[in-house]
Parts: structure tokens; C-alpha cells; sequence
């Protein structure tokens, strides 16, 4: 799958749940594809977000959310994610 296509979709998913003030995705597969557990098609990507709802809420609660709002994207187009919510 063309990262580009899985950033796109990300993008997508985070803007349909939370009011995001700023997002930046930056595709980081290039530096996993000589570890151990790399799997072609399978993107790895650092999020930098801003939102509203995520503003009140611990780290690991922030996370959770954007977490749950990406699960569908894990099965098959997704392989790691960094999470940054900016504050």
C-alpha cells in the first residue's frame, strides 16, 4: 500500500473524530524496513496532534483514543505509530 494513501486515510479518520487544530504525519518507514519484524506494505508513521478533546486528558488516555480511532487501519495498511499531542 503507497503510504501516501494510508497517510491520507489517517488524516481522515483523526479530522472525522476530533476538532484538530494542527496535525502533521510524517511517514517513518524508511528507517524500520531492515528491522527483524518489517512487513512490506505496512506503514510506520509519527503523529503530531492538536485537539480540543484531547487536551484535558492524561497522555495514555489521549493515546487510547487515537488508538481506537486507527485500529481498523492495524489489520492491513498499519504497522507502528508515535504519538505526540501537543498541548
Amino acid at each position: 500500500m503507497d503510504s501516501c494513501v494510508v497517510i491520507s486515510k489517517i488524516s481522515s479518520l483523526l479530522k472525522e473524530r476530533f476538532a484538530v487544530a494542527s496535525l502533521d504525519i510524517i511517514d517513518q518507514t524508511h528507517k524500520h524496513k531492515l528491522h527483524k519484524h518489517y512487513v512490506a506494505g505496512k506503514v510506520h508513521v509519527k503523529i503530531i496532534i492538536e485537539a480540543k478533546e484531547l487536551n484535558g486528558l492524561s497522555m495514555l488516555a489521549a493515546h487510547k483514543q487515537i488508538m481506537q480511532v486507527l485500529q481498523p487501519l492495524f489489520a492491513s495498511q498499519l504497522h507502528a505509530v508515535i504519538i505526540k499531542v501537543v498541548r
